[in-house]
């Protein structure tokens, strides 16, 4: 007998792999971040202390967010607004599109520095 079709687009080899990405693009999702601007040294500190600050309550966030991140987002607490999949850095991708809503995450090595990320929602399905 023939052998059975494929079960999902993924098993489809490079075809696969466009689906993935076609379906990646209905993600959204609403976040928050921190940034400190730079790498090692007085910048991993610093963002080592305000994640001690904040801990793990994410209602502290936007507070500190507003006197701490080096990023124009401080001035709304951190928040960053709705966004796709793909239009962030992908160190940045990674931890909005998989990680558990409604915690803080980090830091978050990038190009532009650390971060601290809160995951406000998340809507689309990755599947």
């Amino acid at each position: 007998p023939p052998p059975p079709p494929p079960s999902s687009p993924p098993a489809l080899g490079a075809l696969g792999d466009a689906w993935a990405f076609l379906r990646g693009l209905t993600l959204r999702a609403e976040a928050s971040h921190i940034l400190v601007r730079g790498k090692g040294g007085d910048s991993e500190r610093r963002i080592g202390a305000i994640r001690d600050e904040i801990g793990d309550d994410p209602d502290r966030f936007a507070e500190v967010a507003a006197r701490s991140s080096d990023c124009p987002s401080a001035r709304q607490g951190g928040n960053l607004g709705e966004f796709g999949r793909y239009s962030m850095v992908p160190e940045f991708d990674r931890v909005v599109f998989a990680e558990e809503v409604g915690v803080v995450h980090g830091p978050i090595e990038t190009s532009f520095g650390y971060h601290l990320i809160l995951i406000r929602r998340r809507t689309g399905t990755t599947g």
